[in-house]
């Protein structure tokens, strides 16, 4: 099973980056969840169009370091995700990295799940 998280800064409370911090500590206290990779998606909360991403394989610790996190700073909402796998190839680890972000015409959206898609390829045509 996976680690996720979720965290909302509160309205009126000034945004120092403390939240990006707060989110990598979650995730690293999560590391027993996956260790495979770890990822942060972090929002403004304004513009739909930009969503600040750091991720990558690994442990919680290696993946969030402090030059990394400080792109984050203006974040007021954070999704996190700590990766365990229980199917799909390792060869594949590095696509699997979450949380997913997907551009759209309406704006940018990113998903972190837990547990395992089936059936994709028929899914899709549908």
């Amino acid at each position: 099973m996976c680690g996720i998280i979720g965290l909302v800064q509160a309205e009126g409370v000034e945004v120092d980056g403390a939240l990006s911090v707060l989110a990598a500590d979650a995730l690293t206290a999560l590391q027993h969840r996956g260790t495979e990779s770890a990822g942060l998606v972090g929002s403004d909360g304004a513009d739909r169009q930009h969503l600040d991403i750091v991720k990558g394989q690994g442990l919680a610790r290696d993946v969030f370091v402090e030059e990394k996190l400080c792109k984050m700073a203006g974040s007021r909402v954070i999704i996190g995700h700590n990766r365990y796998s229980t199917a799909g190839k390792k060869r594949w680890a590095i696509n699997c990295v979450q949380p997913f972000v997907v551009y759209t015409a309406i704006g940018t959206v990113a998903i972190a799940h837990n547990g395992e898609l089936v059936d994709v390829k028929k899914k899709r045509k549908e």
